[in-house]
């Protein structure tokens, strides 16, 4: 019978919360969990008998690197997993550098049981053969070609936007000018112009019809 897992899981929402207890049954882990709501029940219950914490990066009441600080200033080496993560090359980077195991973009959520069995593979890292610690560096070295992946892939992303943006706002500026310039020459033409919708409606009249019909805008 494998030994139970002590997770803390900093998750407030009840949609996301069982999306990652489903995933966490896909590993061969058995786990005592805690779901952690607020900072003041995750100070209660940190410690060095916790094997593994998650974090939901979108958190509505805990700062995740406020509680990887936490856990740095306690010394305490516990795995720390951030997930649902933004699809920022950065913030992953920063949560990595703050202290962080691992990073899962929200996307990424499916990678979550073998990223928990990585994780819970390292805290054996001190006592282990030269296997494991060649896993580690394996772990570390994919881990890196990743979020370069990442960046890559957000970096081109971020251009395609650019670029889309840009040539929509000059599509935009085009138009309003094409706008401009047919209403000037609607609103000079000398003929009697007017538009009506469907219903009847006038919507749009020129000074020569109103000259012509001898009314005010507001009446038609």
């Amino acid at each position: 019978m494998a030994v139970p897992i002590n997770l803390l899981l900093l998750c407030d929402s009840a949609r996301e919360s069982e999306k990652i207890l489903s995933l966490l049954y896909e590993t061969e882990f058995t786990f005592v969990i805690e779901q952690i709501k607020n900072e003041k029940d995750y100070l209660a219950k940190i410690n060095s008998a916790v094997n593994l914490v998650l974090a939901d990066y979108q958190h509505q009441n805990i700062d995740i690197f406020q509680a990887l600080q936490i856990l740095q200033e306690n010394e305490l080496d516990i795995p720390f997993i951030v997930i649902n993560g933004s699809n920022n090359a950065r913030d992953a980077v920063t949560c990595i550098k703050t202290g962080a195991t691992e990073y899962i973009a929200t996307n990424e959520l499916q990678t979550l049981p073998s990223a928990v069995t990585l994780a819970l593979d390292i805290i054996d890292l001190p006592k282990c053969d030269v296997y494991d610690v060649e896993k580690c560096n394996t772990y570390l070295t994919d881990l890196h070609q990743r979020l370069f992946s990442q960046a890559t892939e957000l970096k081109k992303q971020r251009q395609q936007r650019q670029t889309e943006s840009s040539r929509r706002e000059k599509v935009e500026a085009a138009l309003k000018k094409s706008e401009k310039q047919l209403r000037m020459l609607i609103t000079k033409n000398p003929d009697g112009i007017v538009v009506v919708d469907k219903q009847g409606v006038v919507r749009f009249i020129n000074p020569a019809a109103l000259k012509l019909f001898n009314r005010k805008e507001e009446e038609l």
